[in-house]
């Protein structure tokens, strides 16, 4: 799913013609799945995972949700979005069984480790919080807090506060509930046993403290929650319970976190803004930042249309590999001229459309905001799968 080859800004791009192979390529180790144990620390009853707990992901959808999660909500024409894809996927062993990255991994530079298990860290907790804990949209806290236009000498000013020593203590992700509410959301990751994330978990759960969300209200429990993930190499010998996983946290509340204010249409744009960047749309991306009038809306063809269970999608962007889509009727409300009111909607439609959940099929990624990627699994340039099922 590179969507290079259908923007008309990157048709001179030297490696085009190799773009079917490669996807192809990428396909047929993208669909390995692999498994992961959970720890749910401090949680109340009933909670999702129970002790002993474990999940299989794809190494697709991984990676895809690190790409949308590390994307920016602005972002300019760019190849880098999906450069941790392509340069990544043979990092992992390519068998089944629990998620392990190559031993050759040990014997990159620090730094290097160090963000590329951050960034698997982040794509797991995109991906728990998207499937698990009943998440829409995720955002970036930074922006967010960076709208507050805090004083020069408060320890949250500017963007010295991703950095500072009281900075530090910011929270990576704002996240908005199919129920209208936020949820405060902080992701780690390091390369070996759990025991490595001690520190980390213990910073996290100061991140997800320092901060109490306005405007859109707290969710009642699971509201502020710590993701660390450890991967493990595939030659490590380990043992039981301590393979690669991802423990969670839901610690209480400090007595004296910032006030950040938060807006709901302003969560539901940067929450797409980050998908629309990441597949290669930052036009549409830049249309709903600036809350213009698209004439995408007036635009759409029938070809442009496909349907999946019943729901109409519009097609966003068309590659090699698949194509990404969109709920028509919320790509609609998005691009109206009526943006708060119509956008509000938005965040109504989904709550009451049981049937927008989260879907990992063979040949589809779906997410709960209502986009969709596909996948022809045979690499097939022209060929997209009937989706009519």
């Amino acid at each position: 799913m590179i969507p290079w080859a259908s923007n008309p800004l990157l048709y001179g791009w030297p490696y085009q013609s190799g773009l079917s192979f490669l996807t192809h390529q990428l396909w047929l180790r993208s669909v390995i799945n692999y498994d992961l144990l959970i720890h749910e620390n401090n949680f109340p009853t009933p909670n999702p995972f129970p002790v002993g707990s474990q999940i299989s992901i794809s190494a697709r959808d991984l990676l895809i949700s690190s790409g949308i999660l590390t994307t920016p909500t602005q972002a300019t024409a760019t190849l880098r979005t999906w450069g941790f894809f392509i340069d990544h996927i043979e990092s992992f062993r390519p068998s089944p069984g629990f998620l392990r990255i190559v031993d050759s991994v040990e014997n990159w530079d620090s730094r290097l480790k160090g963000l590329f298990a951050e960034r698997i860290g982040v794509g797991l907790t995109g991906y728990l919080l998207w499937r698990y804990y009943d998440i829409l949209h995720i955002t970036d806290a930074g922006n967010h807090i960076g709208r507050m236009n805090f004083q020069s000498n408060h320890p949250f000013h500017g963007m010295a506060l991703a950095y500072s020593g009281a900075g530090a203590y910011k929270p990576d992700f704002f996240c908005l509930t199919n129920s209208g509410e936020s949820v405060i959301a902080e992701s780690k990751g390091t390369i070996g046993p759990p025991g490595n994330l001690t520190t980390a978990l213990t910073d996290g759960k100061q991140q997800v403290n320092s901060v109490h969300p306005l405007g859109v209200p707290l969710r009642n429990n699971v509201n502020r929650l710590v993701f660390g993930t450890n991967l493990r190499l595939e030659g490590d010998t380990v043992r039981s319970g301590k393979d690669s996983g991802v423990t969670i946290n839901d610690p209480n509340e400090n007595n004296q976190p910032v006030e950040i204010r938060l807006d709901l249409t302003q969560m539901i744009i940067d929450g797409y803004s980050k998908i629309f960047n990441y597949v290669g749309r930052w036009d549409l991306s830049i249309e709903l930042a600036e809350r213009r009038i698209s004439d995408w809306v007036n635009d759409i063809h029938e070809k442009d249309i496909f349907t999946y269970k019943n729901v109409n999608y519009a097609e966003i962007t068309r590659v090699p590999s698949g194509r990404v889509g969109l709920r028509l009727d919320i790509f609609k409300l998005l691009l109206s001229s009526n943006k708060s009111e119509s956008i509000n909607q938005i965040g109504e439609l989904l709550e009451d459309t049981e049937s927008q959940k989260f879907t990992s099929e063979e040949s589809r990624l779906i997410l709960p905001c209502g986009v969709i990627f596909e996948f022809d699994r045979k690499g097939n340039r022209n060929k997209i799968y009937h989706l009519d099922v």
